[in-house]
């Protein structure tokens, strides 16, 4: 990449980077938005959609110090099996500085069912959360400015409910409405049901960027997705 287009995509990225909230991006007619802001009575649920930065997420001393612990007490109840058995190893305080980066971005999941009336989850009713970034498709050779989804996990209880669809089209919507190029994701191979669940529901493919689309053994695939505004 020419050093004109790199500045111009860096200077991209800091635009992106300053946007506060990126639901405020979405409008009470956005499809994906609306999923949230109906209950859902056919399940019996009735769900809450909030937006949490890394610095509101963790900060110490803050009521959501334990909501930062429930993200990664989920994360190692759906991956920690996953991880164990891989060449990545299972290291929680990792995540934790993961989930801690000034980057990170968290879309929060709660049932509304007898649930407190603070704008974030308390510590009982976390349904399911998002931890995303906007960055590039490849820190190496860039080419995009992309929305990364780090990690999405839903509660048992909240499973086949529809909310990792709902959350991956609210999230391919704010991509839309940044006008970014992707959301991306990794995948592990031995996760068939996530490898399933994105490629043949929500049409991701295998990224250009994949190991395996450079001849190079992985234990994952890199998936992307372009949005378009007829799928929001």
């Amino acid at each position: 990449m020419k050093a004109k287009e790199l500045k111009l995509m860096r200077k991209r990225l800091g635009a992106v980077d300053k946007v506060d909230d990126p639901l405020k991006l979405l409008d009470c007619d956005d499809k994906s938005l609306a999923q949230f802001v109906e209950s859902n009575k056919t399940v019996g649920i009735n769900v809450r959609l909030a937006y949490q930065s890394s610095a509101d997420l963790g900060a110490p001393g803050n009521s959501t110090t334990t909501l930062l612990q429930q993200c990664l007490d989920l994360f190692e109840q759906n991956m920690g099996d996953l991880y164990l058995n891989s060449s990545w190893g299972l290291n929680m305080e990792e995540k934790r500085e993961e989930l801690q980066h000034k980057k990170a971005r968290f879309l929060l999941v709660s049932d509304e069912n007898g649930s407190s009336t603070d704008p974030a989850p308390s510590d009982t009713d976390l349904a399911a959360f998002v931890h995303f970034r906007f960055c590039y498709d490849d820190d190496d050779d860039p080419e995009y400015v992309v929305l990364y989804v780090y990690e999405i996990q839903v509660n048992e209880r909240y499973r086949r409910l529809g909310l990792g669809s709902r959350l991956m089209a609210v999230l391919e919507s704010i991509a839309l409405q940044l006008d970014l190029a992707k959301v991306m994701l990794t995948v592990f191979h031995k996760n068939t049901a996530a490898l399933e669940f994105y490629r043949n529901k929500l049409s991701y493919i295998i990224d250009q960027d994949s190991p395996s689309q450079h001849g190079e053994a992985a234990e994952y695939e890199i998936l992307s997705k372009t949005p378009k505004p007829n799928e929001q």
